[in-house]
């Protein structure tokens, strides 16, 4: 997968609960290698929050990404 069709993507958890957007990736600068991703998460009142999440938490990328939490 393109990294490109992973930003913008719906991030959803293991109950189908919307966490946010796929806004951008983490990536370790000693080895260059992805490492998580970051969501920008909109509330309910507009505001936003930033929220990462790492490799691991990822359960399936699809139409969304699902995670485990």
């Amino acid at each position: 997968m393109k990294t490109t069709s992973l930003i913008g993507k719906e991030v959803v958890n293991s109950t189908g609960k919307s966490l946010g957007i796929v806004d951008n990736l983490v990536i370790d600068e000693n080895t260059d290698l992805v490492t998580g991703i970051n969501i920008k998460e909109t509330k309910d009142d507009g505001s936003s929050k930033d929220l990462t999440l790492f490799l691991y938490e990822i359960n399936k990328v699809g139409n969304n990404v699902i995670v485990k939490i």
